[in-house]
């Protein structure tokens, strides 16, 4: 099955700023959600305060599909929320949303290996997912620059779609979207002691 052109619903999701201060749970931040159709028309945003550094991105994540049922899902790299470590298979698992990690840049492995070993018992997984993840993306041209992409379940995703939806940049739209209105509203909300 191929996903073919901008009338399908595209969900973007990220998350937005917290300060250096926000470590293992000791704070909150906005995960967002923008579902669009053709490319960038808004349909629906959900958002919800997560924890830093907590487990949560994955089961909302899950709510959100489960209350917008797009046709493929845009993530912003593995880690939201500090080292809140997504889980695609699990995700696609629950929902049978296709889902494509957009990775900008090139990951250190061995750097977040030693930061995940020093803040967090559970490291092992942590690192397992995200090493399993990163191992498995592929590179994508784009009118800008080369990008790093992870589709899952593999094959079923059109690469052509993807390009399609990047209009201002190698951030397709939803994604960007998402982007901003999580950035914006986040620390808005810090600056007014709401988060």
């Amino acid at each position: 099955m191929q996903y073919r052109s901008s009338p399908n619903p595209v969900f973007g999701v990220d998350d937005g700023y917290f300060p250096s201060s926000y470590k293992s749970g000791k704070g909150k931040t906005l995960l967002v959600g923008v579902l669009t159709r053709e490319k960038y028309i808004i349909q629906k945003i959900l958002i919800k305060k997560i924890p830093i550094d907590s487990r949560q991105t994955t089961p909302t994540i899950i709510e959100f599909l489960r209350n917008t049922k797009p046709e493929l899902v845009l993530l912003d790299g593995i880690t939201y929320a500090g080292f809140d470590v997504v889980e695609p298979n699990v995700i696609y698992s629950e929902t049978h949303v296709p889902i494509t990690i957009i990775q900008q840049y090139p990951l250190n492995l061995e750097r977040i290996r030693k930061a995940l070993q020093k803040h967090f018992p559970d490291y092992k997984e942590r690192y397992r997912i995200i090493e399993e993840t990163y191992s498995k993306m592929i590179y994508l041209e784009t009118p800008w620059k080369k990008i790093q992409v992870y589709m899952y379940p593999q094959g079923i995703i059109d690469v052509k779609l993807l390009r399609e939806l990047m209009i201002y940049s190698p951030i397709p739209e939803p994604l960007r979207l998402a982007h901003i209105i999580a950035s914006s509203l986040s620390r808005t909300m810090y600056s007014k002691g709401l988060l």
